[in-house]
């Protein structure tokens, strides 16, 4: 980011180890007013991305649930949430959750972006390696073709584009295993 600064409202719940309240808490300011684990955490992440951030608290104890935490990202309320959230599968439909940082099942949320799901099949490789993919079925069976015509040995009745299509399946069945 040039020149911009990322400014982030993060939601905690209060609960110990994770979000406490400091001692002196009604006489601080900001996101001083918290300690604990997730606090640090925080702290550390906002600083290493160059973010300036504000802490929203949920607390268990006034009517607040972690329900209540997954609804605020959602609506876009909050940019993220940062708390001891347990990852449920009606959850993970709703928003995206981080790698949990412990096996506590501590993780981060974000709102979830709606994508195309026709090609979601694409997502595990990048988009240079499907480029090359491409280039590597129509340049192989172009190279197998000329190899093939040029060779005394074969004996070739059919048409060139009959020709390159059998060449094309060969290395689309090379590609996807033939069928194994």
């Amino acid at each position: 980011m040039s020149g911009a600064t990322l400014n982030l409202t993060v939601m905690g719940m209060l609960f110990s180890p994770y979000w406490i309240r400091k001692p002196n808490f009604d006489s601080l300011v900001g996101n001083d007013r918290y300690t604990g684990y997730l606090a640090e955490l925080t702290s550390l992440l906002m600083k290493s991305i160059g973010a300036n951030y504000t802490i929203e608290m949920g607390d268990c104890s006034v009517n607040y649930s972690y329900n209540d935490l997954i609804v605020d990202v959602k609506m876009g309320k909050v940019d993220l949430t940062i708390a001891d959230l347990t990852m449920t599968p009606s959850r993970m439909d709703d928003i995206d959750f981080t790698i949990p940082t412990l096996t506590l099942g501590i993780g981060m949320l974000y709102s979830k972006q709606k994508e195309n799901e026709l090609l979601i099949f694409l997502e595990p490789l990048s988009s240079q390696v499907w480029y090359t993919i491409a280039v590597a079925l129509i340049a192989v069976p172009i190279g197998l073709l000329i190899i093939s015509r040029l060779s005394p040995k074969e004996q070739n009745q059919r048409s060139i584009p009959q020709d390159f299509l059998d060449w094309l399946w060969f290395t689309i069945g090379g590609f996807v295993g033939q069928g194994t």
